[in-house]
């Protein structure tokens, strides 16, 4: 057995405390950064998860073709085309083709009661 002066032994006390401060420092820094991940990692699956019931995220589309919106609304092309001429739906046009805004659409249909 080794013989250890007081003073020496409280500085090696003194050492073996600074050091398990450090190891403490260094886990706590350690904990802080696995945290900041995973509260990264859970505020990402929010924004997926709040995408995912988005209804463009879906597959719904955002715009109608006339023969798309013929099947939407259960009616002929024929009559999709009718309405297009006459003003009586929502639509924009894109050089020739005819195109529709699914919320154009479902609000007109709120308004004319349809």
């Amino acid at each position: 057995m080794v013989k250890i002066s007081e003073a020496r032994r409280k500085q090696l006390l003194e050492l073996i405390e600074e050091w398990m401060d450090k190891q403490d420092e260094v886990d706590l820094s350690q904990s802080r950064l696995l945290l900041n991940q995973e509260e990264k990692k859970a505020a990402s699956q929010v924004n997926i998860d709040t995408i995912s019931q988005d209804s463009y995220a879906t597959n719904e589309k955002a715009m109608f073709t006339v023969k798309e919106l013929s099947s939407y609304l259960c009616v002929s092309q024929d009559c999709i085309y009718a309405m297009v001429r006459e003003k009586q739906i929502p639509y924009v046009r894109v050089r020739r083709r005819i195109l529709f805004h699914r919320d154009s659409i479902d609000s007109w249909l709120k308004t004319t009661g349809l």
